[in-house]
């Protein structure tokens, strides 16, 4: 169930991704990696 989410949030980040969004490219990337961490360690 983690990878099915992970991956339509990788491939929908085009559609809501925002350069003046509140939260950097960088800031999004640790959030998905803490995501797909806590689901490898569950």
């Amino acid at each position: 169930m983690v990878v099915l989410a992970l991956i339509g949030m990788l491939n929908n980040a085009s559609e809501w991704y925002s350069p003046t969004g509140a939260l950097s490219a960088e800031e999004i990337a640790d959030e998905v990696a803490g995501v797909a961490l806590a689901g490898i360690r569950a």
